[in-house]
């Protein structure tokens, strides 16, 4: 059995193992590097489960945000990647959680892109919009203006946090 094996490898007791296990549940590790080792192997064969996540946690910006994305996400036909980072990033901001039905039509699953310009965008909604509709459709749709969907540009204004969220979220 792999176990035995690692308890020779390591010098470790069936006591030492025990407990190092059983921190994994109570989520702090605090045991000798050699059952720290051992335990890791264990992990990574299969021979013992530690109690890890099924989904992921999501960083919020607030309730508000929170609750706009499980709203909202119930009421896509699809709950896939692309409209979890659309929907999370559209809810970051307080203008463009409420104008989210001028931005992005739910019955026709399309986005209004006209709504960059409307007269409530602020430099964060306008930035907070273009990263969701990149991470929506794959494309920049403003011919001419590539240099505003760049890193640089979309990430220089804060919530850095919650648009790296959305793309984790994207690409989960």
């Amino acid at each position: 059995m792999k176990q035995n094996n690692l308890k020779e490898k390591y010098g470790i007791t069936d006591e030492e193992l025990k407990r190092a296990v059983n921190q994994i549940k109570l989520g702090n590790i605090a045991c000798s590097g050699a059952a720290l080792s051992a335990l890791c192997d264990l992990l990574a064969n299969g021979d013992i489960e530690g109690n890890a996540q099924s989904q992921p946690v999501i960083i919020f910006s607030g309730e508000e945000h929170k609750r706009f994305f499980i709203e909202n996400l119930n009421k896509v036909r699809v709950k896939d990647p692309w409209h979890k980072a659309l929907i999370y990033t559209l809810g970051i901001t307080d203008d463009c959680r409420r104008h989210f039905n001028e931005i992005y039509d739910l019955e026709s699953d399309r986005i209004n892109f006209s709504s960059l310009h409307s007269g409530w965008v602020t430099g964060m909604d306008v930035r907070a919009m273009r990263l969701a509709f990149n991470l929506f459709t794959d494309n920049i749709l403003e011919e001419g203006k590539e240099k505003l969907y760049t890193a640089t540009y979309l990430f220089d204004y804060g919530c850095v946090q919650y648009f790296l969220q959305a793309i984790a979220l994207r690409f989960m």
